[in-house]
């Protein structure tokens, strides 16, 4: 165990349990079991700048709560080839992914798979409470070797086959990414032969084992995750004494700042520091112990259209408004209870590597079509690279593309705030496509349609 918090490396909690799975899929022992298999996985669950982050360990420090994982699977001979291929049912708890394949069963076929469904079982330990998972993985399994792995080509040919075919499932079931990971993997025999797999994951398997850890990291926790009850985390909040004071903000603070309300005012939680340099003039700061909330000076509040009672509605309405305020007191605890899970589950988010790459190209469009400017896109996508730590290609992209739109606009001398020219956004969009940072972002989004919409306008 390690006692420094520091030293432990940190990912998402979605990319662990991603990563725990990956790892048991593509054993020798899964993929060629006679026996009944089992793997257990140690990690330990906090909370990094309020967002649920995971150990490969035990961590002994402060605010992390240790848990085992363990995994396991009966002889991949007991399980059956799929009979249906039209209605396959995946379960994963207590619901159901009704997964149709129709047609594509016999390109499945041509291209030398079978299809089998495995069962897979789960139990998470966390101190004295244990929950037991069950789902299903769909297996698609050569008939034949593909290959010697000694002989290049082959190799390159097997992969090929196997990328082609997973691209014609995804294309035919527009779904598919969306409800599963799509994992392979090449297994090589004893005797050099190529075999590979495909297996299709449900995905909304993490977000139980999630949901579990992260209601046990609550009730033992809630004491060192507790803000201020006046703060509630809202990224949708709109302010422009608060987007003024993002735009004069190092970018490297950007990742670590939460956006919310205090009261009914806009504000900005951040990690303890001497914010003076970047006010506007307009907000007042409020320091706690390892933190500062800045908080703006107009209140966040949604127009309403104003109603006039008529005179003989007015006691009526009186009425109706002392029982409201009654209500209101003797519900306040119940009220205040409901907040502070809002801010949790607010916090908590489940995170997976397609919404951040289909997030910043949603804004990269936007910017290229002049909905947004400089520097709002570069303060978007900024966010999506410091969301995807545990995918370094991705976050390179982000950051690369972050760094291009910024030179783009300081060569052509465009000042901050200023409307950015359309020859400036496309020659923006030509060099991003021509670096390979387009296509990088693309790649990780997984056909979203954004990236066609992004090609077409810069042919």
């Amino acid at each position: 165990m390690s006692s420094d918090s520091t030293s432990a490396q940190l990912v998402p909690l979605d990319a662990y349990l991603y990563n725990v799975f990956f790892n048991f899929v593509s054993t020798e022992d899964f993929v060629d079991s006679q026996i009944y298999i089992s793997r257990k996985y140690d990690g330990s669950l906090t909370l990094a700048d309020y967002k649920p982050m995971a150990t490969f360990a035990f961590e002994a420090s402060p605010g992390y709560m240790p848990f085992i994982i363990e995994v396991r699977a009966p002889p991949n001979t007991d399980s059956p080839y799929i009979e249906n291929p039209d209605n396959i049912e995946v379960r994963y708890g207590e619901k159901t992914i009704h997964l149709s394949l129709g047609n594509l069963s016999r390109v499945i076929d041509a291209y030398n798979f079978g299809l089998k469904e495995r069962t897979v079982n789960v139990n998470v330990t966390q101190d004295t409470i244990s929950k037991d998972f069950e789902f299903n993985i769909i297996e698609l399994v050569p008939k034949f070797p593909f290959g010697k792995s000694k002989v290049e080509n082959e190799r390159k040919s097997a992969e090929a086959k196997v990328k082609t075919l997973i691209k014609t499932l995804e294309s035919a079931i527009p779904t598919l990414r969306h409800d599963f990971y799509v994992i392979y993997i090449i297994y090589t025999s004893s005797s050099h032969s190529l075999y590979p797999y495909i297996f299709l994951i449900p995905k909304g398997i993490i977000n139980e084992i999630s949901d579990f850890l992260l209601s046990q990291y609550q009730r033992n926790y809630i004491k060192l995750i507790t803000l201020p009850s006046e703060f509630i985390p809202n990224e949708n909040v709109q302010s422009p004494e608060l987007q003024k004071f993002l735009e004069k903000l190092p970018l490297e603070l950007i990742p670590q700042t939460v956006t919310g309300t205090y009261g009914s005012y806009p504000a900005l939680l951040l990690p303890k520091g001497d914010y003076s340099k970047y006010l506007t003039g307009n907000e007042r700061i409020i320091s706690l112990e390892k933190n500062d909330i800045i908080v703006f000076g107009n209140p966040q509040v949604t127009p309403q259209p104003q109603q006039i009672p008529a005179p003989q509605a007015q006691e009526q309405q009186n009425a109706e408004q002392n029982r409201k305020q009654q209500n209101a007191v003797e519900n306040s605890s119940t009220e205040q209870n409901k907040l502070e899970v809002e801010k949790i589950l607010n916090m908590m988010l489940s995170l997976f590597p397609e919404i951040y790459a289909r997030d910043a190209l949603h804004n990269f469009l936007l910017f290229i079509k002049g909905k947004i400017d400089y520097p709002e896109v570069t303060l978007k996508i900024a966010g999506d690279e410091a969301w995807s730590d545990a995918f370094p290609p991705l976050r390179k992209a982000l950051h690369d593309l972050v760094l291009l739109i910024k030179r783009e606009i300081k060569e052509n001398g465009i000042p901050d705030g200023a409307p950015v020219p359309d020859y400036v956004r496309r020659q923006i969009l030509k060099e991003a496509k021509k670096r390979g940072i387009l296509q990088t972002i693309e790649e990780w989004a997984n056909g979203y349609k954004e990236a066609q919409v992004l090609n077409e306008l810069g042919d």
